[in-house]
């Protein structure tokens, strides 16, 4: 054998012993996939984040809810609908809705959209009959919705909301038939 070879640490590969420059090579894949995991644990975290240098703070009387997506295999098959509303108590017959309004916006120079909910107007209601003892129910009731929305994991849902409403959402999949 060559003096090359010996001097690119390959002796004794064909005999299948490893040499002092495979050790290495075999903690690649290790590194990597330790690697990967502090990248995805960096991701979510929302202190010191990078998305937080794009988005506004929220403004006085309001507040940013942030909803972190989870990376799917086939994204675009996927959609997300954000409710605004408030956990109310009802009489448990009627429906209740209305009274707040949903605007997508965009982040001026960065070009990333987010979600503004604002209360306006009243609220409706419909007006059947509510029997004699009937007990009262809690339940969220929604005052405004998006809609199916872009999944996209890359980036995170952000809701701007008046203090006193809370932000759910839901999850859409496409099933191929």
């Amino acid at each position: 054998r060559g003096g090359a070879e010996e001097a690119a640490g390959l002796r004794g590969m064909d005999k299948g012993r490893s040499s002092g420059i495979m050790l290495p090579m075999r903690l690649i894949p290790l590194l990597a996939m330790l690697g990967s995991m502090l990248v995805a644990h960096a991701k979510y975290a929302d202190e010191d984040s990078h998305w937080q240098k794009a988005y506004p703070a929220a403004p006085a009387g309001q507040k940013r809810v942030v909803i972190h997506l989870e990376t799917q295999p086939d994204e675009s098959a996927w959609k997300i609908e954000v409710s605004v509303g408030k956990v109310m108590e009802t009489d448990g017959v009627n429906h209740l809705g209305g009274g707040a309004k949903i605007e997508e916006k965009t982040v001026q120079g960065w070009g990333y959209t987010y979600f503004e909910a604002k209360a306006q107007g009243g609220m409706f209601t419909t007006l059947i009959g509510v029997p004699p003892g009937q007990p009262k129910v809690t339940r969220f009731v929604t005052m405004a919705e998006t809609g199916p929305v872009r999944y996209n994991s890359r980036l995170p849902v952000i809701v701007y909301v008046p203090e006193d409403m809370e932000v759910r959402y839901r999850l859409w999949k496409a099933e191929p038939e």
